[in-house]
This record gives C-alpha cells, structure tokens and sequence, in this order.
C-alpha cells in the first residue's frame, strides 16, 4: 500500500468501525436501550419502541447530485426532532463522494408511525419508477410496568 492510501486507510478506518458496531448493537426492533438505528435494509420491516426512545436512520446521500431525502411521517407516535448530512469520513481526499443522511426522531406515546424516506432531486416529480423510496414502520409501545 502507497503511504497516501494508508494514511487514507488510517483514517477511515475507525469511524467505520464504529458505525459498523453501532449498527450491528442497536438493529431494528430493539427496546430498552434508548437508541435505535435503522438504515436501508430495515426498510418495510416494523421496529418496536418505547416512549421516550430515540429512533435514528440513517440513509446513503450525494449532495452533489442534486438529489435530496424528503420525509414524510405519518402519526403523532414519532416526532422529529432534527435532521444532519454527515460527510464521508475521508471527505479532505474524496470530491463528490456519498455521506449520509440522518434523521432523528423520538418515540413520543403508543401508536404506530410510518416514516416514508423518498430520494429525488426537489425540482423534479417524485417517479416511482426512477427515484427511490423507502417506508419504515415504527411501532410505540407503552412501557411495560
């Protein structure tokens, strides 16, 4: 390996690690933790919560394509509470490279809330057939005595 590819690989490597591990503890329909982290495969699935428990996904995002999430949240079990680009962790080496998305929500009372993530530029129309959609299913359970 080059001394800028392993400087690079240096880098990089701890912040996917981390991500990786958060990922792999916190999966979908975990409860009791406080935390739980969705991304694109836990699309169409329903996760399990608690009041008070935050929910975080995160999902792949390129700016510089002009491409853009738009959330639509469906119920009042969910709130949002903010929304944050996270760049690609080697972002000083890799113009235009993917980062991703993250938008976090909190479980506010029983019910079930449906998070509906679509990716498109905001000067097109929405198209099923090009652009890309993901529906997340986020059940709030109450509190077990």
């Amino acid at each position: 390996m080059n001394r800028p590819s392993a400087i690079l690989f240096r880098r990089a490597l701890p912040p996917v690690v981390m991500l990786l591990t958060m990922l792999l503890a916190a999966g979908c329909g975990t409860i009791g933790n406080g935390t739980v982290t969705l991304d694109e495969k836990d699309g169409g699935r329903t996760c399990s919560v608690v009041p008070g428990d935050a929910v975080n996904i995160f999902l792949t995002a390129n700016p510089t394509t002009g491409y853009q999430w738009h959330w639509e949240i469906r119920g009042d079990a969910v709130r949002q509470e903010s929304e944050e680009f996270l760049p690609p962790a080697a972002s000083d080496h890799l113009v235009g490279a993917p980062g991703s998305i993250q938008l976090n929500l909190r479980a506010v009372k029983p019910g079930t809330a449906t998070v509906t993530a679509r990716y498109y530029r905001p000067w097109e129309t929405f198209r099923p057939d090009h652009d890309r959609q993901i529906i997340f299913t986020i059940r709030v359970k109450a509190e077990q005595p």
